[in-house]
């Protein structure tokens, strides 16, 4: 029997509005009072997903594409990027006017902000920031992943930009409109990993759940790697599982319903 299932939050647990349907939130439940845990595994931060706290226990998750594990309500790891590689990434979003996304531990800091994307106001705990302050911010504070945001054709180009760079990092889609620079090596598939291990879990007994890149690798590594309808062709091309149901219409519960039931 699985004993964890492991879940992406945007675009594969929750809708397009960013909601957690109630079809998802009773699979969920049921899954939890069989004693399967459901755990986030997200490239958000936790302060980016507080706000789903009266639904989810939180208090178990792999955030920050793997950079950031919790367990008990405990961090049980932590890490975050290098300042030389910060500095660089944030003159080349000065340099090239791109809408950038700098995330402290508990604020986003939102670089050329009059460019506009879809968290310029969803997150309550950020602010948009001047180039100076953009630039202090790397001295004054742990930053532990740099998102860009735009079209998919002009990030692809600004991802070899910054592969050309050969920074101490890693670039990885996390959504069709972002592109996140993370630490080197850390993966949701490792942040899985080091929560397993943790808690003396067999990684063979978890189930995973997720639509983007970010996702491909811990869709590798998990006992059974599932997918919704609306996920990335790469992504459904490696899963074991992908749902008829797309984020919209419960996909979450869909496979809960045929490998936790």
């Amino acid at each position: 029997m699985y004993k964890v299932i492991f879940s992406d939050l945007d675009d594969t647990l929750l809708t397009s509005d960013k909601k957690i349907c109630d079809k998802n939130l009773k699979a969920i439940k049921y899954a939890e009072s069989k004693g399967v845990k459901f755990v986030v595994c997200t490239g958000r931060l936790p302060f980016c997903y507080s706000m789903y706290k009266d639904q989810l226990d939180l208090s178990e998750a792999v955030s920050t594409n793997g950079e950031v594990v919790y367990s008990k309500g405990k961090i049980i790891k932590a890490n975050f990027l290098p300042k030389e590689v910060v500095r660089k990434v944030i003159e080349y979003g000065i340099a090239h006017n791109e809408y950038e996304r700098i995330f402290g531990l508990d604020f986003l800091y939102l670089l050329n902000i009059e460019k506009g994307g879809s968290d310029a106001n969803f997150y309550k705990e950020s602010k948009g920031v001047s180039h100076d302050e953009a630039l202090a911010l790397i001295d004054n504070i742990n930053i532990y992943k740099l998102g860009l945001f735009g079209e998919r054709e002009h990030l692809i180009e600004v991802r070899k930009d910054i592969d050309a760079m050969n920074l101490n990092a890693d670039t990885v889609f996390s959504g069709p409109h972002l592109l996140e620079v993370v630490v080197k090596g850390e993966t949701k598939a490792q942040g899985i990993i080091d929560y397993c291990k943790y808690n003396n879990i067999d990684i063979k007994d978890t189930i995973g759940a997720g639509d983007e890149e970010n996702d491909l690798e811990m869709l590798k590594v998990v006992g059974l790697s599932c997918c919704p309808a609306n996920a990335a062709k790469q992504i459904k091309e490696i899963c074991n599982v992908v749902t008829t149901a797309d984020n919209n219409e419960g996909s979450i519960a869909e496979i809960i319903e045929k490998y936790v039931k």
